[in-house]
């Protein structure tokens, strides 16, 4: 038992049946935190008032869930070992559709509100090809990653007169000078779409990393 004015209540741990059990005062926004090894079971219930619904790990069946406060934009983060897919749905107040990822296709695809400026952001491992659609209101069309050749494919809109560049993406940038077709050089660079896991047991870890950097800058 631990004082209550240090936000703590209650520790308790059984070797004997591998079980830890911590019950923490809710003024510091947390409720329970259980961790059973018998059963590969973790569990964390935070306070809603912190944003955070319910947190669910369970190495039997290889399912994580995370279960997060709307109030935060974002809905609910899935991701099930078992058939490696791994789900993000966030508030349409974010501006955000929604992000999937597939490990059983090697696919992932990012949609993305077009107030933002950016339609689709598609990942597909088997091929190594990765596609991004932006919004034409930015001037670029389409960027095509191949990572089998480590080159790269930009189309950028025709109001800047850019037809297509090559790039190299074994470093995750692709930075380039192309001609506009009006004898200017400009400097193209943007960041590589890729797909990143540390750990398929922790959902927090399975994240897709996408961003435009800075397309089109006079050099």
């Amino acid at each position: 038992m631990v004082d209550d004015r240090n936000g703590i209540g209650e520790v308790i741990a059984d070797d004997r049946k591998g079980i830890g059990e911590v019950i923490v005062d809710d003024k510091k926004g947390i409720g329970e935190v259980i961790v059973d090894d018998r059963k590969g079971i973790g569990e964390v219930i935070m306070d809603d008032r912190k944003g955070i619904g319910e947190v669910i790990l369970d190495d039997r069946k290889g399912i994580g869930e995370v279960m997060v406060d709307d109030r935060n934009g974002i809905g609910e983060n899935m991701v099930d070992d078992r058939e490696e897919i791994g789900e993000v749905m966030v508030d349409d107040r974010e501006e955000i559709g929604e992000v999937m990822v597939d490990d059983r296709n090697g696919i992932g695809e990012v949609m993305v509100d077009d107030k933002n400026g950016i339609g689709e952001v598609m990942v597909d491992e088997r091929n190594g090809i990765g596609e991004v659609i932006v919004d034409d209101r930015n001037g670029i069309g389409e960027v095509m990653v191949d990572d089998r050749n480590g080159t790269g494919e930009v189309m950028v809109d025709d109001r800047e007169e850019i037809g297509e560049v090559m790039v190299d993406d074994r470093n995750g940038i692709g930075e380039v000078m192309v001609d506009d077709n009006g004898g200017n050089d400009i400097k193209c660079t943007y960041d590589i779409v890729f797909l990143h896991t540390i750990d398929l047991y922790d959902p927090s870890s399975r994240v897709i990393h996408y961003a435009h950097g800075n397309v089109l800058t006079r050099a």
